[in-house]
């Protein structure tokens, strides 16, 4: 089993490490778990870290877990926007006899069906959502009955809102990271 963890990653902060954390606690042996940060989602306009510095972050970021994490760059190579189906079915080529466990957040459980190639989506890989907000759990669509969902505790930031006012949310960042961030002035004003 494999599991999958996409985002911007711009930057990795503790709700991803939350969620990281959440997941191993029922999933104790995956084979590996893979991060794949994208160049652009679909749903997003702009990144400011460079790839380098994104992979480099998420190097230090996957030194804090004690199994194998692999950073995949089969997304931010391409240099233009990303859609799930084509990194799975890439993903299903490379892995053709793991199950393949795709994690996102809950807030993807309303407009998933608007997804490219949604239903396809669901036939390559296990979802498993995880909260994203304080509040009940969302209603799932038919289609999403079989998905699962971490029950980890909700860490409410995003790298969109660590990058808006840097200086406020930086706390959400690993020590580690933040020094790497700041050594590099990647989220300094004259870069935003």
């Amino acid at each position: 089993m494999i599991a999958i963890f996409g985002g911007s990653f711009d930057p990795p902060h503790l709700g991803h490490k939350n969620v990281l954390t959440e997941f191993l606690k029922f999933y104790a042996n995956p084979k590996k778990i893979i991060l794949i940060p994208n160049f652009l989602s679909p749903f997003k306009k702009n990144k400011i870290a460079t790839r380098k510095q994104v992979l480099d972050m998420l190097e230090i970021f996957s030194e804090e877990f004690l199994i194998p994490i692999e950073i995949s760059t089969i997304e931010i190579d391409k240099e233009e926007k990303s859609y799930t189906i084509d990194t799975l079915q890439s993903l299903k080529k490379i892995y053709p006899e793991e199950q393949l466990l795709f994690l996102l957040g809950e807030d993807h459980i309303r407009t998933f069906s608007n997804w490219k190639d949604s239903d396809k989506i669901l036939e390559l890989a296990q979802l498993v959502f995880f909260r994203r907000f304080e509040s009940e759990p969302l209603d799932f669509p038919a289609e999403l009955l079989k998905s699962l969902f971490l029950q980890n505790e909700v860490i409410e930031i995003s790298s969109s809102e660590i990058r808006n006012d840097f200086d406020k949310n930086s706390h959400f960042i690993e020590k580690s990271i933040l020094t790497y961030i700041l050594k590099n002035q990647i989220y300094s004003e004259k870069n935003n």
